[in-house]
């Protein structure tokens, strides 16, 4: 694929894509968004998170600059190599370069208690190119805290550098109530590595109703309103 946009979006895509992330436009980046309403991920509520350019939400608090860019060893694994500590939901992780190509946007939709953040990587290249150019997105939802990602023209192999990119979800170290079974820490994979391709044009909703992060394809409509 790898244009900006396929001809057929996937389900549930949003357009159109707000207003660039300041922070989040240059290599290796990230800035921070306040979205005004309690999202609960693995247990922990959030009003903001951080935005990063290599294609990933982080949570983590607002001040003293960027907590994480790391843009190799792109693995979700709750430790070193990996993201570590850092508490991260991965649209698609790798070393993605806005200066060559492309942006980082958001946007705040809806009414209480429908409301969302919307984030889009809009025809992003790897770096350090211009081109090929990708466009994925991730939606946080207010609604059962629901996360919804999105893949709308990816021009990738699953691999840069030979680090196999990674789309999914994890806890980092965060070991309380709703963060896997028995209280260990979590980490849900969509794909990783020649996965990746298979997503272009597809969309998954992970929820977490109390026993850890289900991955729905099919029946997404039940929880994006």
């Amino acid at each position: 694929m790898g244009l900006q946009s396929l001809v057929s979006p996937p389900p549930f895509w949003q357009t159109p894509y707000g207003t660039n992330v300041t922070g989040a436009q240059g290599d290796d980046s990230c800035g921070f968004v306040n979205f005004g309403f309690v999202f609960t991920f693995y247990g922990r509520p959030y009003t903001g998170a951080w935005i990063g350019s290599n294609g990933y939400i982080l949570f983590a608090p607002n001040g003293g600059g960027c907590p994480f860019t790391q843009y190799y060893e792109t693995f979700l694994t709750n430790s070193s190599p990996g993201n570590g500590g850092h508490t991260m939901i991965a649209g698609l992780w790798t070393d993605w370069y806005p200066p060559g190509a492309g942006s980082v946007k958001f946007k705040l939709i809806g009414l209480p208690p429908l409301r969302r953040l919307v984030v889009t990587w809009v025809g992003v290249p790897e770096y350090s190119a211009s081109s090929p150019n990708s466009t994925f997105q991730i939606q946080l939802l207010e609604f059962l805290n629901t996360i919804v990602l999105s893949y709308n023209g990816l021009a990738v192999n699953g691999f840069h550098d030979g680090d196999a990119m990674s789309a999914g979800i994890a806890s980092g170290t965060f070991t309380g109530y709703g963060a896997g079974y028995g209280g260990l820490p979590s980490v849900k994979v969509v794909a990783t590595g020649a996965q990746i391709p298979a997503l272009d044009g597809r969309t998954t909703c992970l929820v977490n109703l109390g026993t850890g992060y289900i991955q729905y394809d099919q029946i997404c409509s039940i929880f994006v309103h």
